[in-house]
């Protein structure tokens, strides 16, 4: 008998194949009969168990990862709840906030706050009024002592003369509230654009504008004789 070792090796399957060849095989699956046949190991595709038998069609797909037509597989995403537009871990869409106000900076480079529309309407009516006060009382404190003559009139009181004193109790109080208005509206302005309350300057330059008026009337009537008289008589009776 010949010898066993004499005799030439058994070639192992796919020895003498091409890479395209051993490419092209590893393809199909090689299942446990055929194996035996051959005396090699059964391939089996990736993705199954060496005990599963894969199917022909499928096998392309299973190493390839593509279909059997040549499209990609279709993975599951996440899933979505019914009629909600939204994925089930997601995080809905928030709201649409409204814009924001632009941000302004001063001469300085300083960030400033908002504008208030409430306060800058308050502010230019109240320094309108009182340029309006002004403009009707102007004639009146220049000509004071005859704005008290026409009152002297209505109570029967005889003639004012301290012209002088009426005149110069009446310049200075037309003065006083343009100086206070003048300064109300610059100071106004400055807080408006600093984005501070400005309401309350015209306010008090008002108020302190018309006591001002009252005072200069009060010592331009009170300091005349004829009134001082008119008292005297009217108490002793």
């Amino acid at each position: 008998m010949t010898d066993s070792s004499a005799r030439p090796k058994r070639p192992q399957f796919g020895e003498y194949a091409t890479p395209e060849e051993q490419r092209a095989s590893i393809r199909e699956p090689l299942d446990e009969q055929r194996a035996a046949e051959l005396g090699v190991s059964p391939v089996v595709p990736l993705g199954t168990s060496s005990g599963d038998e894969a199917k022909p069609g499928d096998a392309s797909a299973s190493t390839s990862g593509h279909l059997a037509d040549g499209s990609a597989p279709v993975h599951p995403g996440p899933s979505q709840s019914a009629g909600s537009g939204h994925f089930a871990g997601s995080r809905p869409t928030p709201p649409a906030t409204p814009p924001m106000a632009p941000t302004r900076y001063g001469p300085n480079g300083e960030v400033l706050p908002p504008r208030r529309s409430a306060d800058r309407i308050a502010t230019f009516v109240l320094i309108a009024i009182g340029l309006l006060n002004i403009v009707v009382t102007m004639p009146n404190l220049l000509d004071l002592a005859g704005a008290v003559r026409t009152v002297y009139v209505q109570f029967d009181i005889s003639g004012y003369n301290s012209d002088q004193l009426a005149q110069i109790l009446g310049i200075t109080a037309l003065l006083a509230q343009v100086i206070l208005w003048v300064a109300a509206l610059m100071l106004s302005s400055r807080a408006l654009r600093a984005g501070k309350p400005a309401f309350w300057i015209p306010l008090v330059a008002g108020v302190v504008a018309n006591v001002i008026l009252i005072a200069a009337v009060s010592i331009a009537i009170a300091s005349d004789p004829a009134f001082l008289a008119f008292v005297q008589a009217n108490s002793a009776k």
